[in-house]
């Protein structure tokens, strides 16, 4: 069996030693074709996937993705689309959750300690 792409590393691995986020293009692609808009609510164009089959179709990304790091981006993504359309504020949903669901904006997080 030959190396992968990222050597001795694993899948991915070339990327992250160079400190290169996963392509906007992959999460573009991703919602193009619904699967951020999995877990959302029907309201969004959503399918209202419950955790489990969420969770399901992640680990099944996560086995047939050449990067083993976006489906865990793209649940952090689909997380923060999740919560923003939990507030029932419209403006934040149409503004941020439904261009999250697309592909079209990519959320960040950011953390501070005292």
């Amino acid at each position: 069996m030959g190396k992968s792409p990222g050597g001795d590393r694993g899948r991915g691995g070339d990327r992250y030693a160079k400190g290169v986020p996963v392509p906007k293009r992959a999460f573009a692609a991703a919602g193009a074709l619904g699967l951020q808009a999995f877990p959302l609510p029907a309201a969004v164009s959503g399918e209202g996937a419950d955790a489990v089959t969420w969770g399901r179709a992640l680990e099944e990304i996560g086995y047939l993705c050449a990067d083993p790091a976006f489906p865990i981006v793209v649940s952090i993504h689909t997380g923060v689309a999740s919560l923003l359309c939990a507030t029932g504020n419209e403006h934040l949903v149409d503004a941020y959750a439904v261009p999250i669901s697309r592909g079209e904006c990519l959320p960040a997080l950011a953390f501070s300690a005292p």
